[in-house]
């Protein structure tokens, strides 16, 4: 279940809106992420186990993630919940929104997740990682702004 707010798509009809070309990019960049993290822990999986870090955990985390929210498109509206309440009139616009969202949030988590794990495999980088980590999250925490601000303005 998706819970953004309190207003439930239960009474709306079960709609489906197909990913256009930057929904793709996003998909297919965050599944490039995936496939680059799991390389790095399979090339560097020695050095991994003497340092004491635990890089599988990460790589797991960041496959199972993605795979959730590539996946959320096929979740019934029924099943989520936005900020605001849905009529016959927004509930395209709110969808594609909360879809829109989601991608870009994956592909942020995704970028996070590369961060944490060459912060583990390359450990004077450390403190780099670490400012990056901090501007990733502000950038998802803006993009939720960002999000609650259009669909006050859409519904």
């Amino acid at each position: 279940m998706i819970n953004l707010g309190r207003f439930s798509g239960k009474g709306m009809p079960n709609i489906r809106i197909r990913p256009v070309m930057l929904d793709w990019i996003f998909i297919g960049v965050s599944l490039a992420i995936v496939i680059l993290v799991w390389i790095l822990f399979l090339i560097n999986y020695q050095q991994l186990t003497a340092q004491g870090n635990d890089g599988f955990t990460l790589a797991i985390m960041n496959t199972v993630i993605t795979i959730i929210l590539v996946s959320v498109p096929y979740i019934p509206l029924k099943w989520t919940n936005f900020p605001f309440r849905l009529t016959e009139a927004n509930v395209w616009k709110q969808y594609f929104l909360l879809l829109r969202v989601v991608r870009i949030s994956m592909l942020e988590l995704n970028f996070l997740f590369l961060s944490l794990f060459l912060s583990n495999l390359i450990p004077e980088w450390k403190v780099y990682n670490a400012v990056l980590q901090l501007v990733i999250m502000g950038v998802l925490g803006i993009t939720f702004l960002i999000y609650f601000f259009i669909a006050y303005r859409w519904r």
